[in-house]
């Protein structure tokens, strides 16, 4: 499960995300129901905190769904885990995925989302997975599955670390933005 924004109009409240990786927080996603505006974020020694201090990209979307750790690995919840990672659809059959970078893809022929999970392992880092109509797309791997391969009711990154599903098998990316 995963927070999705579609398009209403633009009197909606902003709202404010920072992506996680490793323990940081490497980009601050502003979302409006139209638009999303992206800024690299660097630590403030004063607050203690992450900080947005260069605004990057502006881009139109058409959905957007906002990451959410729902399996929780330590004993109390955070917040901070909501927006751990940002997907938009800007296009047809084009999107963008935020993380610890930027970069935009598109899904297989006739694929469309169906869900978007992002879950964070002990490590603080987010393994946010796409789940098309017929493919899943692994964020962090840019590898896609064929969900028919998938057992269901496991979690797709397992499979694919012991091997046994999808580990030739990459989608495109195009990277707009590395964090530093």
């Amino acid at each position: 499960m995963s927070l999705t924004i579609t398009k209403t109009d633009d009197s909606c409240e902003v709202q404010t995300y920072k992506t996680r990786f490793n323990w940081a927080h490497p980009f601050t996603v502003t979302v409006t129901p139209t638009r999303l505006s992206i800024s690299e974020n660097t630590w403030d020694e004063a607050t203690e905190d992450y900080i947005p201090s260069k605004h990057l990209y502006d881009y139109t979307y058409q959905k957007l769904w906002i990451g959410e750790d729902l399996l929780h690995y330590g004993s109390t919840w955070e917040p901070s885990w909501i927006g751990n990672s940002v997907l938009a659809q800007i296009g047809d059959n084009r999107y963008l995925y935020i993380c610890d970078e930027i970069c935009e893809f598109s899904m297989a022929d006739g694929d469309s989302p169906v869900t978007y999970n992002s879950h964070i392992n002990w490590d603080d880092i987010p393994y946010p997975v796409l789940i098309g109509k017929t493919h899943t797309y692994l964020m962090n791997e840019y590898a896609i599955i064929p969900n028919m391969v998938l057992e269901p009711d496991e979690d797709p990154y397992n499979q694919y670390y012991r091997g046994e599903v999808g580990r030739k098998n990459r989608f495109r990316t195009n990277l707009v933005y590395k964090s530093t």
